[in-house]
């Protein structure tokens, strides 16, 4: 059931029934269950105020709000910048209002998921994207904001310094015997003291392409995963390798086996103009700016 605050989207959109690779931020706020019903109502309602509020800018088209009960999930289907900025400002928001009374367990985690409909026709998510999501969240700490490695290493490779702001947690199995690499946000004082949790990599070696055909990429890739396939397509080719072994890195990103075989056999041919290039040669990539 989606958070019910009319300002907020309560119907499913053009993404519906559609696979989408998106940011996911999921939220529970530790000691709810504990209060009373007549608390419950005030603290879902303060909760749907600042969702309206944490949201406000964000375009509704690229997020949706789903209730969770005990807390909320946000899907991300822009900026991933968006999702770490909104847990934060959820955090330090709910921490102004109810101190320590009820903090926020917030987990960030990039993943697949597929836009429904409830059984009240109102929006809804499933997949593994939000399922994994929640199992990061369950390792979080009263106040902590934790990321897995896939949501990491997207987000610190998009803006310089975001790899600063995390310290990296090692591996954790959840219940379901999975395995996490998790990363927990620091407060800012002691990131600006600390070393970030993973250096830049060094300089990679990426395939030449010609633009026409990154943008085939991308325009194939964003017809199966959204829109943050030109931000995958981009580090695919930054870390550089053989046309085929770009198409396999981009099409492990589609879910559904049929249509990553189909993704596939589309790049493939997008990628065929690199063999028959004379300059299709590798060259460096761009090295990372200066710490």
């Amino acid at each position: 059931m989606s958070v019910q605050d009319h300002t907020l989207p309560t119907r499913p959109g053009p993404q519906q029934h559609r696979n989408l690779l998106c940011t996911i931020l999921f939220l529970d706020l530790a000691g709810y269950s504990a209060r009373s019903l007549n608390d419950q109502v005030r603290i879902k309602q303060r909760l749907n105020t600042l969702l309206t509020r944490v949201l406000g800018d964000i375009p509704a088209d690229s997020r949706l709000a789903i209730d969770t009960g005990d807390g909320a999930a946000l899907c991300f289907m822009g900026d991933p910048q968006e999702a770490l900025r909104a847990a934060m400002l959820l955090r330090d928001l709910l921490a102004q209002r109810y101190g320590n009374s009820l903090p926020a367990r917030i987990g960030l985690h990039m993943g697949p998921v597929r836009v429904i409909e409830d059984v009240n026709g109102r929006v809804n998510v499933v997949g593994d994207g939000i399922n994994v999501a929640q199992r990061i969240m369950d390792f979080a700490g009263p106040g902590q904001i934790v990321a897995s490695r896939a949501c990491f290493d997207i987000m610190s490779r998009i803006t310089h310094g975001t790899a600063t702001l995390f310290r990296y947690a090692g591996v954790h199995e959840d219940k379901h015997g999975r395995i996490h690499e998790l990363h927990i946000l620091q407060d800012a004082a002691r990131a600006a003291r600390e070393k970030p949790a993973i250096p830049w990599p060094p300089p990679a070696r990426r395939p030449w392409l010609p633009g026409p055909v990154i943008t085939a990429l991308e325009q194939a890739l964003t017809r199966h995963i959204g829109p943050l396939a030109p931000l995958l397509v981009e580090r695919a080719v930054t870390q550089g390798g053989s046309p085929e072994h770009l198409t396999a890195t981009l099409a492990a990103h589609i879910e559904h086996p049929a249509t990553r075989e189909a993704f596939m056999q589309e790049a493939q041919r997008i990628v065929d103009i690199v063999d028959s290039a004379p300059d299709a040669a590798l060259k460096p990539a761009d090295a990372p700016p200066p710490r």
